[in-house]
């Protein structure tokens, strides 16, 4: 019973974390100041982009091809920005919980005693 316990916990945080990914692409498009600065795709320039805009402005640009608009925000409308922000969002919670795997018997019986700590109890457990 731990066991399904777990991996619905696990699911539920991974869902979770994909939601969270697309209201942070949704957020970072709409909401954020402009991330790159200059224009030109030479080497300089993405030096002074990942120094003055975003922190992650080389890795992202380089390794997962995100995109920017004209205007240096982060691109709303760009495919490959969405996946990468819900990807994020969706594999960090399930990574750490195959990582915590060994650990479920704990991690099941604390998040059962804080549920019913607040008023909820578990069918589950």
């Amino acid at each position: 019973m731990v066991d399904l316990a777990y991996i619905f916990f696990v699911v539920a945080a991974t869902l979770l974390g994909g939601l969270i990914g697309f209201v942070s692409h949704f957020a970072r498009s709409n909401f954020s100041r402009p991330e790159k600065i200059i224009d030109d795709d030479d080497f300089l320039s993405d030096v002074l982009n990942g120094a003055m805009g975003s922190r992650d402005y080389m890795f992202e640009k380089h390794v997962v091809g995100a995109k920017w608009d004209e205007g240096g925000y982060w691109d709303e409308y760009s495919t490959r920005n969405l996946i990468y922000m819900v990807l994020g969002g969706l594999l960090t919670p399930l990574l750490l919980g195959i990582a915590l795997w060994p650990e479920r018997t704990n991690i099941v019986t604390l998040a059962c005693s804080g549920l019913s700590n607040i008023g909820l109890h578990s069918p589950l457990y």
